[in-house]
């Protein structure tokens, strides 16, 4: 059994933290929590509004303590868009033979585990944690 499996199904909503539903900020910041012992910091944001997102991953301080890599891990944070800046975000897992997968939790969808491959984003930046 892998850790996302506790996760997949558990409903989309605006501003959820977790642990009965999540958007996909709160997603991540909860699962960096309980399973990579990571403290991420609460945004502000109202999910339903796209540029509001995209503003919100664009400007944030947080990722000073992140590194941009190539080759995802376990864990790391993957900030997707279809443009150049992000608007939404989910985490890097090791399952699928073929890339990797992306646990995220997407409006309409709740918690899914989506190939790379299959994703509807076309840019997906990966970061590593590398400390505070």
């Amino acid at each position: 059994m892998h850790w996302v499996d506790q996760y997949v199904g558990r409903p989309w909503a605006p501003g959820a933290q977790g642990p009965a539903s999540f958007d996909c900020w709160g997603f991540v910041r909860h699962v960096s929590r309980e399973v990579f012992d990571r403290e991420l910091p609460e945004f502000a944001v109202d999910a339903d509004d796209l540029r509001a997102c995209m503003a919100t991953f664009r400007d944030q301080a947080w990722l000073s303590n992140w590194l941009r890599v190539t080759h995802p891990v376990e864990g790391d944070i993957a900030l997707l868009a279809n443009g150049r800046y992000a608007s939404h975000c989910g985490l890097f897992i090791k399952i699928d033979r073929a890339g990797g997968a992306i646990a995220h939790c997407e409006r309409g969808c709740g918690v899914v585990v989506a190939s790379r491959r299959r994703l509807p984003w076309q840019n997906i930046r990966f970061y590593r944690w590398a400390g505070a």
